[in-house]
C-alpha cells in the first residue's frame, strides 16, 4: 500500500486495518510530502516495517550529519530503536544501505551514464519490495539494481527490465566485513 499525502493520518489508519482483521503481508510505504523529521516523528510511533528515507531525510531524523556507511547504519538503528522494523536508506551514487534485525547491508552497481535522477528512490523501493520474499541480501540487491537502471533512463518512470541487471551489484555484508563501515560517502 502506498500513502502519498500526509503521514499522520495514512499510518494510522493502515496500522489499525492491519489490527483489525486484515491477514498476510501488508507493506505500508508512506510517500510523505511533509518535512522528514515530522514524517518520522508520526510514523515511526506505528512501527512501520519498512522506513526508506534518503541520506539527506536520514540525517535530519536523527539530527547530525550521515558522512560514512557507518555513520548510516548507526542512523539507521536509531530509527529502529524509534520503531521502524527495516531501514532501507538510499545513497545516491554511494548506493543503498538495509538494516534490520538480522542484516547490515551495504549494495551499490556502477553506472557508465547517470542521466536521470528523478525516481530513483522510487525504484529503489519498488525492486526492493519486488524481491522481498527472496531475503534481505536480494531484495537490496534487486532493489539498487532498479535504481541503477532508473538513473541510466533518460525520462522517469518505471526502468527498461533489459537494463535491471543484478549481477552489476556489488553487495557487502557489513557484519562480516566491518572495514567497509569506514566508506566515506560522496
Amino acid at each position: 500500500i502506498t500513502a502519498i499525502g500526509f503521514v499522520g493520518v495514512f499510518v494510522p489508519a493502515f496500522a489499525s486495518a492491519g489490527r483489525t482483521g486484515i491477514s498476510g503481508n501488508i507493506v505500508i510505504n508512506v510517500n510523505n510530502q511533509i518535512p522528514p523529521l515530522l514524517a518520522v516523528a508520526i510514523g515511526l510511533r506505528h512501527q512501520p516495517d519498512l522506513v526508506k528515507p534518503n541520506r539527506d531525510e536520514l540525517a535530519e531524523a536523527v539530527g547530525r550529519p550521515v558522512t560514512s556507511v557507518g555513520g548510516v547504519v548507526e542512523a539507521c538503528d536509531v530509527l529502529r530503536e524509534r520503531g521502524a522494523g527495516r531501514v532501507l536508506c538510499s545513497l545516491g551514487a554511494d548506493g543503498a544501505v538495509l538494516v534490520d534485525d538480522t542484516s547490515r547491508v551495504h549494495a551499490a552497481a556502477p553506472v557508465a551514464e547517470v542521466r536521470n535522477t528523478v525516481g530513483a528512490g522510487d525504484a529503489l523501493l519498488a525492486g526492493h519490495l519486488q524481491a522481498v520474499g527472496r531475503g534481505p541480501l536480494q531484495a537490496l540487491r534487486t532493489g539498487v539494481a532498479w535504481a541503477t537502471a532508473a538513473v541510466a533512463t533518460s525520462g522517469t518512470g518505471v526502468p527498461d527490465p533489459d537494463l535491471i541487471d543484478t549481477s552489476a551489484v556489488r553487495v557487502v555484508d557489513l557484519t562480516t566485513s566491518p572495514a567497509a563501515l569506514t566508506k566515506e560517502l560522496a
